[in-house]
């Protein structure tokens, strides 16, 4: 039991960094989310820093739409402007009412490109691509699933109504999705017949897959809930369905970002991008010596003084 533990702990779960914002800069992510310091107050004489934030990291509230979005960006600066209104007025800001939990990254199991299946609303039982996914609310948008109609031109008196239909978030902690288990048996178009007709299975669930022969196949969706696991060899994780312990693969939409499709076909740029041969090579010699001592060494200066101990009150 405990090689294994030691094992499982010091495999790398490269899943977690598959996130919607892996291909942005980090700073650049806090900062549109206004959750940086605008000032810090240092030299205090050994006592903490004081930290004055744009927004406080704890009074942040999590959006469904991405950070850099306009609509999510003005509502984060607003908030940001209300949080310092209230600090130089010396009254109590708000925080949030709903505190929205995420789900830890070891434990997410859904990315875009996966084939999941809707548990509430009109498309109760459908199954569908999700397109995209944000941890912070736990939300999933399938594609063409659980939609809202909105109309672009209501406020403009002199157009036509001009309708589109926007996905509405879909919460994985409250069951509102799950994946497809793929495990599932194909079946005929007789045995499909004599299910919509006999069975209790809803029409929903039976989903035309293609025509072979002037034979249709079908097969049943059902949901099921995943789970990482370590492979047989013990060198990468793997997800896997609890139900039918089959493996589920993570989609390679849920790889792609701004400079490439997979990482196997980025192009390097010749003159701006360091290879990686050279990113990988190991420079760094530690040695137990001070900033001012490796200095001494490089430039050849030998001082003789012995080093006095300091104190900190």
């Amino acid at each position: 039991m405990w090689p294994t533990r030691v094992l499982s702990r010091s495999v790398r779960r490269t899943y977690m960094e598959l996130d919607f914002a892996k291909h942005m800069p980090k700073e650049y992510v806090e900062k549109v989310k206004r959750t940086v310091p605008k000032k810090v107050y240092t030299n205090r004489y050994g006592a903490p820093d004081i930290v004055r934030w744009t927004l406080h990291p704890d009074d942040y509230v999590p959006s469904d739409g991405r950070p850099w979005e306009l609509e999510t960006f003005e509502k984060n600066v607003q908030r940001a402007r209300d949080y310092h209104q209230h600090k130089l007025m010396h009254k109590f800001f708000e925080l949030r009412h709903e505190k929205k939990v995420a789900i830890p990254a070891e434990e997410w199991t859904i990315f875009p490109g996966d084939l999941v299946q809707v548990m509430i609303g009109k498309d109760k039982g459908k199954t569908g691509v999700v397109s995209r996914v944000n941890k912070e609310t736990n939300a999933i948008f399938v594609k063409g699933r659980h939609t809202k109609l909105i109309n672009d031109s209501e406020n403009f008196s002199d157009m036509d109504p001009l309708y589109r239909q926007i996905e509405q978030p879909l919460y994985v902690h409250k069951g509102q999705v799950k994946l497809i288990d793929p495990s599932d048996k194909y079946v005929t178009h007789e045995l499909a017949l004599a299910v919509k007709e006999n069975s209790h299975i809803q029409l929903s669930t039976v989903l035309f897959i293609h025509s072979v022969d002037m034979t249709s196949f079908f097969y049943f969706s059902e949901p099921c809930e995943a789970a990482w696991v370590l492979n047989e060899e013990g060198n990468e994780y793997i997800r896997i369905s609890k139900k039918s312990k089959f493996q589920i693969p993570v989609p390679q939409l849920a790889r792609v970002t701004s400079e490439y499709l997979s990482p196997d076909r980025y192009v390097e740029v010749e003159g701006k991008d360091t290879p990686a041969e050279i990113v990988l090579e190991k420079t760094y010699k530690p040695v137990l010596k001070s900033f001012e001592e490796e200095i001494a060494d490089a430039m050849g200066i030998q001082d003789k003084r012995k080093l006095q101990p300091s104190y900190w009150y």
